[in-house]
Formats: structure tokens, sequence, C-alpha cells
């Protein structure tokens, strides 16, 4: 069996590579096994929101029970939606002042963003009273929360890339699942492979070419750099790159590699049953490790988990927070917002009821916790982003000018009529980077 299908260390081993690789080792002490308040906390109702599937939902609700039983004068209303929208509606609710008290937010774009524009709560004073402990996290972790002198968001998990693949799909006409080191070529040809395979019944991917983040991913195997340099907007890659692109996966619908451009369209992006993968139309497909939990369950086949492709010699994968808890700055109950979120970080029971819904848990206290409980196939993800430290990484994309969520947004749109023939290639990278001027800086 090809080492990507199985735990092939301990999870204990598994655990310490990360910690070390991806300076995620715990130091300062461990938290008790209940979360510490400084002081009575004062009653509320907290409105809390997240993106996510249903089983990250009922996670998330059964930890928010246990914020419950150790703060009773604590409610909460908790809201949540596919990661499609999810943005700009908080955006839309922290600009007309109707802001949820607590928001999961991502590493980048929307944290930075939040942060600089003075919508969310700086941390730091609640740290130095005691009210939020983070001895569990070790500083490299707490600094990924970091905006200049503050901290507005405390990772809860890390995620990296990865590729899901089919594994009944490529056992049933002898396939062989990739290892970690595959190129973007290798990856072009088992796409073909298996549609060839099945018979066109299973194409060999879903098509991401309208996602930026995995073309970022390209990129950087291909030239070593960052999309952006610094807040300026002023980009790295140019014309050339995007076509190059977006040819890639004309071509690879052409030959009937990646799914028709009708199929994916019916997938929105981040609403999991929807996916090429889970509907069975495409075999593999590209996400973050946080993803893994949630497609399990949807799959009707067993998921192995690889590296990405690279396009070159430079280091493409990386690790980096998935998910984070903030607290906006116009809430009404900051004291009692930062007690729920200590709990939420810290309780023994909270911990097992998130489990790994939201991905790999950031801090050395949530693992240490988690370890003897795993499943063989949530040992698995962590297992992988243990692999994953070990290769040469880059470091997260952590610039974030104006504007770059709207940029995103645009490689979408621009990526989608490209796929259904509205326009070349060449004419959607020229209008991808015609439009992204105007958007950025």
């Amino acid at each position: 069996m090809n080492d990507t299908r199985r735990v092939g260390r301990s999870t204990t081993a598994a655990f310490a590579a990360i910690a070390v690789s991806a300076a995620l080792a715990a130091c300062g002490g461990t938290a008790p096994e209940a979360a510490p308040t400084v002081g009575p906390v004062p009653d509320a109702e907290l409105r809390i929101v997240w993106w996510g599937a249903e089983d990250r939902a009922d996670a998330i609700n059964a930890a928010l029970d246990v914020v419950t039983e150790r703060e009773p004068g604590l409610t909460f209303v908790s809201e949540y939606s596919g990661f499609d929208g999810y943005f700009p509606k908080l955006t839309t609710q922290i600009a007309g002042g109707n802001a949820p008290d607590i928001a999961a937010v991502n590493f980048v774009p929307e944290r930075v963003d939040y942060a600089q524009r003075g919508a969310l709560l700086d941390l730091t004073p609640y740290v130095e009273s005691g009210a939020l402990d983070l001895s569990g996290y070790d500083d490299a972790t707490i600094d990924y929360g970091r905006t200049g002198d503050g901290l507005y968001g405390l990772p809860t998990s890390i995620s990296t890339q990865a590729v899901l693949v089919n594994t009944d799909v490529f056992d049933e006409y002898g396939l062989e699942v990739p290892a970690d080191d595959w190129t973007w070529d290798e990856f072009i040809a088992l796409s073909n492979g298996v549609t060839e395979a099945t018979g066109g019944a299973v194409h060999g991917t879903e098509d991401v070419s309208a996602l930026h983040w995995v073309y970022e991913t390209w990129y950087f195997g291909k030239t070593g750099d960052l999309i952006y340099e610094d807040d300026s907007g002023a980009r790295t890659d140019d014309v050339e790159d995007v076509t190059e692109w977006f040819e890639m996966w004309a071509d690879l619908r052409e030959s009937g590699g990646t799914v028709p451009a009708d199929v994916q369209a019916a997938h929105t992006i981040g609403d999991y049953p929807t996916s090429p993968l889970v509907t069975g139309d495409a075999a593999m497909s590209f996400q973050f490790t946080s993803a893994a939990s949630s497609f399990r369950p949807l799959s009707p086949s067993p998921l192995a988990l690889v590296a990405q492709p690279s396009a070159g010699d430079n280091p493409h994968q990386y690790i980096r927070p998935s998910t984070m808890w903030a607290i906006t700055a116009d809430t009404a109950h900051p004291d009692s917002a930062v007690a729920a979120v200590n709990v939420l970080v810290n309780d023994e029971d909270a911990l097992l009821a998130v489990g790994l819904s939201t991905g790999m848990p950031a801090s050395a206290r949530a693992r240490e916790v988690l370890e003897p409980t795993l499943a063989p196939e949530d040992a698995e993800v962590i297992d992988f982003v243990s692999r994953i430290s070990e290769l040469p990484t880059t470091a997260a994309p952590s610039i974030v000018p104006g504007g770059a969520r709207d940029v995103e947004d645009l490689f979408i749109r621009i990526a989608q009529e490209v796929s259904f023939g509205q326009l070349t290639p060449a004419e959607g990278a020229q209008a991808f980077f015609d439009e992204a001027e105007g958007l950025l800086g």
C-alpha cells in the first residue's frame, strides 16, 4: 500500500515533528484542565459566527455548550454558513454596526484587513491580565495573530495545501497514488490517465483554475516568489504567468483530464457536498487539510492526502493557521467574549468537542488533549502535516494589500469566463491584470 494512504509513524511522533518543523512546539507550561478566569465573568448573550459544513457546526456548538457549563451566565446565538459569501456578509455587518461579538477569521487577508481598520479587539491586555491564558501556545503561533503591536486573532488550527485522492478509483483501475514530490506535468498526465482508464466516467481532477491560492502555490514552485512583496498592491507575476496557468487548465478541459466547465460551475466554492470529488465526477481535489475532516464523511470512498504538485525546484508548500477566533472591537461584552474564547482554546472538554473539525490544532495544549482520541483517518491528517513539515517549505503568504480579497474574487470570475470559452486564456489574463490594478493598494 502506498505510504500516502496509511499512518506510517505513531501519532506522537507526528505531533513532535510538526511542533519542531513548523515552530509549533509548546513552551511555557501546560494549560489547566479548565479555563481560568480573572474575576467574575459578566452575564451576556454573545453572537458568534463561523464558516464550514454541518460537522463543524455540530462540533463548535458542542464546545459552546461546554462554555455555558463553565460560565453559566453566558449564552450564545450561533450562526454559520459556507465559505462562499461568509466574509462579504461579515464585512457588511461590521460596516453596518451589526457585527457579531466573536467571529472566525482567516489568517489572511481578512484578519489583517479588519485589524488595520480597527474592527477587531486587541487581546493583548487580556493576555497580560491573565483573563486569556495562552500558555498552551508557543510564541511563533501567537504571532500569527499579531498586526503591528496588537494581538487581533487567536489561531485554532493550522493547515497546509493538499490534494485529496479517491483511492477506490485509483485501486480499481490500477493507478498509483502519487508521492509528495510529484510535479505538475505528472499531475496532468495522471489526470488524463484517470479519465482514460475510467472511460470518462470519472475525470481525473476538479477544475481549480479559479482558485487564486492554488495558482499562487503553482507560482511559488515556478518562481520562488510571493505574489505580493509589500502592501503597495504591486504583484510579482505578470500576464504571461496567468496566461500559462489558464492555458494549462484549458488543455486539461480539452483532453478531459478535468471536469467540464458546467460540472465545475455547479460547485460553489466552500460547499463541500457539491464538490466534484464528493459527487463522483472527479478523482482528485485541491484543498487545505483543514477541509479533510469535512470531506471524509461526505465522500463515498476513502481519501488519501498528498502534497500539491510542484511547478519547479522552489519550495511551494507552507504551514499556516487555517482559522482564528477574533473578537470585534464594537462588542458590548468584551470581558465575556474573552472568557468564552478562553474556554474554547483551553478547556479539555471544549477541545475534545471541536476535535479536528477546524483542522490540525494550533496549540500544543489542544494536540496533547486530542492525541489519545484520534481515529485512524484523523491520525492520517496529522501524519500528512508532519510529512509536509519535513519537506522544504516556504513562508505562508502574509502580506495583504488593500483589495486582495476583491482580486481573488476577480480571479474566480475571469477563470470561469475562460473555462466557458467566453475569453481565451490570454484575453482572460490581460483582463485580470487590467481590472486588478484598480482594486489593489
